[in-house]
């Protein structure tokens, strides 16, 4: 099961948690492993042939440092593949695990990566923002939900409106925020 376990890690790492359960989890482990030593039977069977069958193990006293980078592959290989799949292509990722819609509002939302200006209201009525794009991020499920503003913008904590530089562009504050979404009572996404 390991190979099939560190490829839906791998996978799930890059795609998000939701939509598959524990049973679901351990026919994927399982399905994935068989996937990965059909693939492997050939070098299997030669490793077997040349090293068990005919002693050369038991006379060696050791396995050859050249088949250590095999047996290493045995849980790079897996990894790899799951990371590429999980984070390559999205009609790909929905074909293997389906169509699952996330559990939340806030996945669904953070997960098709907005980049835009975030304006948020705070249960203190005080109210904060800036630009959610590039170097921003979201906690995903089932993580609490946080928020992460890679460019803090100047608003007026009581309006909510941006301030704006002379040229008309955003005053950002040269900082970032770092939100609970407990503490948030109204989030605004303009696209940009």
């Amino acid at each position: 099961m390991l190979p099939g376990a560190l490829y839906v890690w791998s996978y799930e790492r890059q795609t998000g948690l939701w939509g598959i359960n524990l049973p679901d989890r351990l026919i994927r482990f399982l399905g994935v492993s068989a996937l990965f030593h059909v693939v492997a039977a050939p070098a299997t069977y030669w490793l077997w042939f040349s090293w068990i069958r005919d002693g050369e193990l038991r006379a060696a006293g050791h396995l050859p440092w050249g088949l250590y980078a095999g047996l290493l592959s045995y849980a790079v290989v897996p990894i790899a593949v799951g990371s590429y799949l999980g984070g390559s292509d999205r009609s790909l990722a929905r074909f293997v695990q389906g169509d699952q819609k996330p559990p939340r509002a806030w996945d669904y939302f953070f997960a098709r990566e907005p980049d835009g200006w975030m304006r948020l209201k705070l249960h203190t009525g005080k109210w904060i923002g800036g630009a959610y794009g590039e170097g921003s991020f979201a906690s995903g499920y089932p993580e609490s939900q946080e928020i992460l503003i890679a460019e803090a913008a100047d608003i007026d904590p009581d309006t909510g409106e941006f301030r704006l530089n002379t040229d008309g562009s955003v005053s950002l504050r040269g900082s970032q925020l770092l939100v609970a979404w407990d503490d948030v009572q109204y989030l605004e996404f303009i696209d940009a």
